[in-house]
């Protein structure tokens, strides 16, 4: 990453935890009282179309169809996350993988994350974060049932194999 004109930190245990802690919205205010009161509580729930993590509620999306990126009157790729991921919700979380394609191209993986603090918040976030998506020419699958692994790829714990 360095050598790529980026700054790396490796986090410790503490850092670690709160990093993961942010990514995956679980609110504050459950961790202390967790902490404090120090029982061993299940806090997440996976259900068909949402996974829970305190009182947050996560839908996860793989971005099946990209529309055209850049060059010949493609929106760059900044722009048109920032048109599909600028819907009201509590957090919109966006993540990429690149990797070796066919031809010697670059295949792109990504997946969108939409968090809301009810039900009734999730349903509109998950509305209006589709409806950008259209707009965008991008499509999107929700993962349904698959909720659990479409949040870790979400995370930032630098890809799996």
């Amino acid at each position: 990453l360095t050598g790529a004109g980026f700054r790396a930190t490796v986090l410790d245990e503490e850092e670690l935890i709160a990093a993961l802690a942010t990514s995956a919205c679980a609110n504050p205010l459950v961790t202390a009282e967790a902490g404090r009161s120090g029982a061993r509580e299940r806090r997440t729930q996976e259900s068909a179309r949402d996974w829970r993590c305190d009182n947050r509620r996560h839908t996860t999306y793989w971005i099946r169809r990209w529309p055209p990126l850049g060059g010949d009157g493609g929106a760059s790729l900044p722009r048109l996350l920032a048109g599909i991921t600028a819907i009201p919700a509590l957090a919109t979380t966006f993540s990429l993988t690149l990797s070796p394609g066919e031809r010697g191209d670059v295949a792109l993986c990504g997946h969108l994350r939409v968090t809301g603090r009810s039900d009734d918040e999730l349903v509109a976030a998950r509305q209006a974060l589709e409806s950008a998506a259209r707009q965008a020419g991008a499509g999107l699958s929700r993962l349904d049932r698959e909720q659990l692994p479409g949040m870790l790829a979400t995370l930032p714990l630098g890809g799996a194999r």
